[in-house]
């Protein structure tokens, strides 16, 4: 698949399953994607509603196994946004300013719309571009240390399979990946079929939906059908 062909896929990804529109579905989403939370690591615990306090979203994710700490910050009107991930006493901020000019954007790399027919992108196009937008983003980073895993009771290295991605100016992207990246963490993504049946739920969300716009975050997140 060419660049072009790659980032109009892309695009249409993006824009019907990681940008909430307005306030209410910004709320929808974020509420959607803790229940995913849920789902996906078993927590069996009810979270709060999401806290809005001047003007920002915030909340935060713990993630018991690798003792992980997620807290994040998104403006109202997506003019920017703070995550700050916490592992052994260590926090690495991760911050986007609309102000500032993002060196992320990929807009300029877009075809004419009529290029490409989006009801002609196979399941496996689909996949190819989910795969290297959440699988294994191109700019990402590792932790390379020991730790002890409080499930297993033991010291393990950590997983290398595990790569926080930073070429995103959308915090819904990131929150979905951040989630993705965890969950099944000791397995790697060909050999977890946890993992791979979750990009195919989203690829064939997306297929379905190819023509609707937004999905519903209920929808994206399997929470409703």
């Amino acid at each position: 698949m060419n660049n072009k062909k790659f980032f109009y896929v892309w695009n249409h990804i993006e824009k019907a399953a990681f940008q909430p529109r307005d306030e209410r579905g910004i709320k929808s989403w974020l509420r959607c994607y803790l229940m995913f939370l849920d789902k996906l690591f078993e927590l069996d615990e009810s979270f709060p509603l999401i806290k809005k306090e001047k003007g920002k979203f915030n909340y935060f994710i713990k993630f018991v196994p690798l003792d992980i700490t997620c807290n994040y910050s998104i403006a109202g009107d997506l003019s920017g946004f703070t995550f700050d991930i916490t592992w052994n006493e260590t926090t690495l901020i991760f911050e986007y300013d609309k102000k500032n000019k993002c060196e992320f954007d990929y807009t300029e790399m877009l075809p004419n719309p009529d290029d490409f027919d989006i009801n002609k992108i196979s399941m496996e196009e689909y996949k190819e571009v989910i795969k290297d937008k959440i699988v294994h983003p191109a700019i990402h980073c590792h932790i390379k240390d020991s730790i002890f895993d409080k499930v297993k009771g033991e010291k393990i290295d950590f997983p290398h399979d595990i790569r926080i991605g930073f070429s995103t100016k959308n915090p819904f992207l990131f929150l979905y990946q951040f989630a993705f990246q965890l969950w099944n963490y000791e397995i790697r993504y060909g050999d977890s079929n946890k993992k791979r049946g979750e990009v195919s739920r989203l690829t064939n969300i997306i297929i379905k939906n190819a023509n609707k716009g937004i999905i519903p975050a209920g929808i994206l997140f399997g929470i409703s059908k």
